[in-house]
């Protein structure tokens, strides 16, 4: 289910406990015209099915009462509990996921902590330039700490842009609320 899956699922709930049926709205698309002929032809199937005596059966393919369902739409939703768990592929796509998530993390750290390094080197050697003339500071140290620190920022702004992404890559395995008017 998405979040039109559960409006039509809600609606159909509400069509069969009024004893509607897809007859009763007008689908003047023509792109309708194979969905209303699956519908008839499930229609068709239940009511044979009914006959032979298979009435629960024919309830999941045209229901006559409603769904008499009580789930929550978080329970709707959950994609992992749904389909993610019991597939292969997208639950190796959901492990690659975390994986690069835990990366960024760890590689997160490790710039952070880099730049902390060579912040400190560079005002460490910009202090003893400044205060002192007989202690040579090599102008390669300055560069290259000045340098090493606007990497590791850069890497550091480069990975918070890229989490969000990543996060995003894993939600749509485990569960995610899809709603209009939240979109853009």
């Amino acid at each position: 289910f998405d979040g039109d899956g559960i409006f039509l699922h809600k609606q159909g709930d509400r069509m069969a406990r009024s004893g509607l049926s897809f007859k009763d709205y007008d689908t003047p698309s023509s792109a309708d015209v194979m969905v209303n002929k699956f519908r008839r032809y499930g229609d068709a199937a239940a009511k044979r099915t009914r006959e032979l005596g298979l009435d629960t059966l024919a309830e999941t393919v045209a229901p006559t009462s409603g769904y008499d369902d009580s789930l929550l739409r978080s329970e709707m939703l959950d994609r992992y509990e749904s389909h993610t768990k019991n597939c292969r592929i997208c639950t190796e796509a959901l492990e690659k996921a975390r994986t690069k998530k835990r990366r960024l993390a760890i590689f997160e750290m490790a710039l952070i902590g880099a730049a902390g390094a060579s912040s400190m080197t560079l005002a460490g050697s910009l202090g003893l330039f400044l205060m002192s003339s007989t202690v040579k500071v090599p102008s390669v140290l300055v560069k290259g700490a000045a340098g090493a620190t606007l990497s590791c920022i850069g890497g550091c702004k480069l990975i918070s842009k890229m989490k969000p992404k990543v996060e995003k890559e894993i939600n749509q395995f485990l569960f995610e609320d899809y709603v209009h008017a939240e979109k853009n």
